[in-house]
């Protein structure tokens, strides 16, 4: 059985190079394990290894345990897209965020 998956893309091209899209998903009976924080380390790790700059994601605006592991990680809000999604009968958000590194 597969509890969580994580993954992350570069687009290479004119402007985007530097910037890695980050998903990541944990079952919610495996959350508070350490899982998601190792599969984040080594997306992350990979993405430096990879010269990226910058890391982002997209949280729905009600998963406020996505919201708040973002956060614990570095991940600062940038962009909320209003009533991106239809879920469960109802409009919801869809949050933006980005984690920059240090140089």
């Amino acid at each position: 059985r597969i509890v969580a998956f994580a993954a992350g893309s570069i687009e290479f091209g004119y402007r985007m190079q530097f910037d890695a899209y980050v998903n990541l998903a944990v079952l919610p009976e495996w959350s508070g394990r350490g899982v998601g924080r190792a599969l984040h380390e080594r997306v992350e790790a990979w993405a430096r290894g990879h010269g990226v700059r910058r890391l982002t994601a997209s949280i729905q605006a009600p998963n406020q345990t996505g919201r708040e592991f973002a956060a614990a990680l570095g991940y600062d809000p940038e962009v909320t897209m209003r009533r991106y999604a239809l879920i469960g009968g109802r409009m919801v958000d869809r949050l933006r965020v980005g984690k920059l590194f240090a140089e």
